[in-house]
């Protein structure tokens, strides 16, 4: 398996918040890394930059989109909780993809 596009994260990411626990954004990429079960070379595969892996800027980029429709919350620097839309839409089993997240507030 490839990394997948931050598009195809935003349903690990809410299941692994589903938790109520506050997580930092290292912590959910080694936990989707885990879950997705993707090799050491695709943990490791950097981006074009170099500065940082493909995994965590797609990681970024779930988060983001989650925090602009308030599914999740920021609550400190890199550390994440899911709201109660969140659980919501968790708990809905929907499929949430770029579609899905047109239909909340903030897109």
């Amino acid at each position: 398996m490839s990394v997948p596009k931050f598009t195809e994260l935003y349903v690990p990411v809410l299941q692994l918040l589903a938790d109520g626990r506050q997580y930092k954004r290292c912590e959910i990429v080694e936990s989707i890394a885990d879950t997705l079960k993707l090799s050491e070379a695709e943990r490791s595969e950097m981006t074009k930059s170099g500065r940082e892996t493909y995994l965590s800027r797609q990681v970024y980029w779930a988060t983001r989109y989650l925090i602009l429709t308030e599914l999740i919350k920021q609550v400190e620097r890199d550390n994440f909780i899911i709201t109660d839309e969140g659980l919501k839409a968790v708990r809905s089993g929907e499929v949430i993809g770029s579609d899905t997240l047109a239909g909340y507030q903030e897109l």
